[in-house]
């Protein structure tokens, strides 16, 4: 570790996210520009002076996330980025301002998606815009977007990944996120470009993070050519929860059906479950870890992200008792117990937050006609 704060992500790290922009990575927003401007953000003042944070070990701007998931004892991006791109860096060269070495792609050429899971919002689902449309009266609430009620599908961003994909002194690797990236028109677009160039050969491993209902076998055929297929499921609950929190008309059998077809890929080399733990699922993880890998026998691991914003779906607003439940569903010894059972939000933004989280699940079911309290009864004192 080159420093306690230290992340390879300004140097490794090619990032463009759903609403158009590019950054350091998809975390970190305190620097942004237009998605096709990614190298010059990267030699703006700002992006420098979270570098020498970095390198002196200081807190750098926009890493909060990071550091919160770490210090709970969850595997963060950070880590991710040093662990998987943090070896191609040149150690002495860190410190100029004009060095890289681009060899992560991490991509989100838009927020068109078929779901609207409750912990997202219009920024990163199309499927969003209507519900969030009658929420705007809650100001605090996490799907009010500033942005065009338009569907982001950002073939603009497509040139400079591409010339930088070609100047790449090394292999590199590509992460497809959304929206739903199987169902962009944009990333079709890259692949198909890839294809034809040759990049595909170069690519070490091609990482898709996908809710695994939006594919053809064109797409496919397409995706069948890469070396090596990192396929990661996002699935946070199972059956009638699963429906519930993706706000989803296609129903768990269905959605089954359509993960049982992309896992055939022949050219899968790992196969993970991506599924974030927040109040609405929490008692469910038990479940959903059975279920995973009796489903998926070649599944490799589930990635237990702990929901960071909004703060109020958050498992730190549940009361202690609450958790411990949850937590006692473990099988003895899962990593998660410790996290689930670790200290609450503080007293002063408790009752605050609790308050939203009964208030934004109840405009919610209302405008679903839905009811948490029937899928989740632990939760119904909190409603």
């Amino acid at each position: 570790m080159i420093s306690p704060t230290f992340c390879a992500a300004p140097w490794t790290v090619h990032c463009v996210n759903a609403n158009g922009t590019a950054g350091i990575c998809c975390v970190n927003h305190t620097t942004l520009a237009s998605s096709n401007d990614h190298s010059a953000m990267m030699k703006t003042a700002a992006v420098q002076q979270i570098k020498s944070n970095m390198l002196a070990g200081q807190p750098a701007l926009g890493c909060d996330k990071c550091y919160y998931n770490e210090q709970s004892g969850v595997y963060s991006l950070r880590n991710l980025y040093n662990n998987l791109t943090g070896a191609s860096l040149d150690r002495t060269r860190l410190a100029d301002p004009s060095y890289e070495n681009r060899t992560w792609y991490d991509l989100s050429l838009g927020n068109k998606c078929n779901q609207k899971c409750r912990i997202c919002g219009p920024y990163n689902s199309t499927a969003w815009y209507k519900d969030a449309a009658e929420l705007t009266d809650l100001e605090w609430n996490h799907t009010n977007w500033r942005g065009p009620n338009a569907a982001m599908d950002d073939r603009a961003a497509i040139p400079e990944i591409i010339a930088s994909m070609l100047a790449s002194r090394d292999t590199f690797s590509i992460e497809l996120k959304g929206g739903e990236p199987l169902y962009m028109e944009s990333n079709r677009d890259l692949l198909a470009q890839m294809l034809a160039l040759g990049l595909h050969e170069r690519t070490e491993q091609l990482r898709i993070i996908t809710n695994g209902t939006q594919h053809d076998p064109r797409l496919l055929e397409m995706l069948a050519q890469f070396p090596s297929i990192d396929l990661g499921l996002s699935i946070d609950a199972t059956g009638k929860l699963h429906e519930y929190t993706r706000g989803t008309k296609i129903s768990w059998d269905d959605c089954r059906r359509q993960w049982a077809e992309i896992i055939n890929l022949p050219n899968i080399t790992r196969l993970r479950l991506c599924n974030t733990v927040y109040a609405y699922t929490v008692f469910d993880l038990a479940s959903l870890r059975e279920w995973a890998f009796s489903e998926f026998g070649c599944l490799e691991l589930m990635s237990d992200a702990l929901l960071y914003e909004p703060r109020y779906l958050s498992i730190k607003i549940l009361p202690s008792d609450l958790r411990q439940a949850a937590a006692q569903r473990l099988p003895t010894g899962d990593d998660m117990i410790i996290v689930i059972n670790q200290e609450q939000e503080s007293a002063d933004d408790l009752e605050q937050l609790q308050n939203r989280f009964r208030i934004f699940t109840q405009r919610m079911d209302s405008i679903r006609s839905e009811d948490l309290r029937s899928l989740v009864p632990e939760l119904a004192a909190l409603l």
